[in-house]
């Protein structure tokens, strides 16, 4: 049987399973029309940075959770001062910087009760 805070754990992933999804979704369906030529790059820098942390999801919560976080930082950086349109992908981010907040308190929380091993 699986204690709380390994349902809450796997919780976690399957929500940013989903977030990944749509965020693989959002830039098929978005024809870079946010970006400007000297920028067009920098969207795809933000896609391979969430993978990242989706990756790390699996084995190192903690700094997934802090990827998650400076992601959602680069996000604010870059709509005020590169992207043009970007505005909205502030609010989309939102969720993702929640969830790495909540990943990064799993991640603590899971290690403060993770038994030491003897030497």
């Amino acid at each position: 049987m699986r204690s709380r805070i390994e349902n809450y754990s796997l919780t976690l992933k399957i929500i940013t399973t989903m977030a990944m999804v749509g965020y693989i979704i959002f830039l098929m369906v978005e024809s870079a029309e946010l970006y400007t030529e000297s920028s067009a790059l920098t969207g795809y820098f933000l896609f391979s940075l969430f993978g990242v942390g989706y990756i790390l999801l699996w084995k190192q919560k903690v700094i997934a959770g802090i990827v998650f976080l400076i992601w959602y930082s680069i996000q604010w950086y870059m709509v005020f001062l590169v992207w043009e349109k970007g505005l909205m992908t502030l609010l989309l981010g939102l969720p993702i910087a929640i969830l790495g907040l909540l990943i990064l308190l799993n991640g603590i929380k899971k290690k403060t009760n993770k038994p030491s091993q003897p030497v």
